[in-house]
């Protein structure tokens, strides 16, 4: 069963008219932007709907595009889809530097997972996520390492001395600053 896109076309149209902005695909994926305050109302209309039964959340995607031109910093991606209708959904939305998003936990049990990797890579808050503890870095582990203002080299780094036979922590730093070099 394919999903009819002019039926799917005129049902978002009807139901959610100022909300996103979307596009319909000739393969059955529908590529929908919209605001985050209004994406957990977005995705719980795409999960109901007897026209789309988006049931299954594939996966939640973070870039960071800094710019000094841009306010909103990050974009997140959802990526969702429907067993039923043979269907993709794809969902924009972009946060400013201090924005949170809210979980859609209460929709997809598996986004637990995906939006702890979100907090802990780059730091932004989940709201109604009872589990936001770190999950691929250690503990003592200081930033977030896929924004791109991150050092390359970290901040600190784990060196084992003799003497003591530990491991401690200490700060890095490099041997040479950055220059510029105009060829």
């Amino acid at each position: 069963m394919n999903l009819d896109n002019n039926t799917t076309l005129k049902n978002i149209e009807f139901l959610l008219p100022k909300l996103v902005s979307f596009n319909i695909t000739k393969i059955n994926n529908i590529l929908v932007t919209c605001r985050v305050n209004d994406l957990l109302c977005i995705i719980q209309f795409f999960y109901n709907n007897t026209l789309t039964l988006y049931k299954q959340c594939v996966d939640i995607v973070m870039y960071d595009n800094i710019s000094y031109s841009t306010i909103k910093r990050y974009t997140v991606v959802y990526i969702i889809r429907s067993i039923v209708f043979n269907s993709t959904l794809t969902i924009y939305t972009q946060l400013a530097d201090l924005q949170s998003l809210n979980s859609v936990i209460t929709i997809y049990r598996n986004s637990k997972w995906l939006e702890r990797e979100l907090s802990e890579i780059y730091g932004i808050f989940v709201y109604n996520n009872p589990e936001l503890r770190r999950l691929l870095l250690d503990y003592g582990f200081k930033g977030h390492p896929l924004r791109k203002d991150f050092p390359l080299t970290g901040y600190t780094e784990l060196v084992y001395d003799t003497q003591i036979q530990q491991i401690i922590y200490t700060n890095v730093e490099l041997t040479q600053e950055y220059r510029n070099i105009y060829i």
